[in-house]
């Protein structure tokens, strides 16, 4: 007879902490988006559509990088308030 070892029991994901670290990844990658875009014009295309997805104001803007990283942080939380419960659930089971 085998002897099955129990499934390992994996460790929850803490909703406060993968809240930050979405919403900060999320700002990094905006402001990342935002610098090609505001020194190198040329380059627009590379960031534009990253930038459009938070800000209607113009590309490359002070307006488009505050906008940018203010919701940046609540979809970051929004995300984040979705996902962790799901994984916690699943991983549970």
């Amino acid at each position: 007879m085998a002897a099955f070892s129990p499934r390992p029991q994996l460790a929850p994901i803490h909703l406060g902490a993968f809240g930050v670290a979405t919403s900060t990844s999320l700002v990094v990658l905006f402001v990342l988006c935002w610098l090609v875009a505001a020194i190198l014009p040329g380059l627009e295309g590379a960031s534009h559509g990253w930038i459009t997805l938070f800000t209607k104001a113009p590309v490359g803007s002070v307006r488009a990088l505050i906008e940018g990283a203010i919701w940046s942080i609540i979809f970051g939380w929004i995300i984040a308030i979705v996902m962790a419960p799901t994984y916690n659930r699943i991983a549970g089971d």
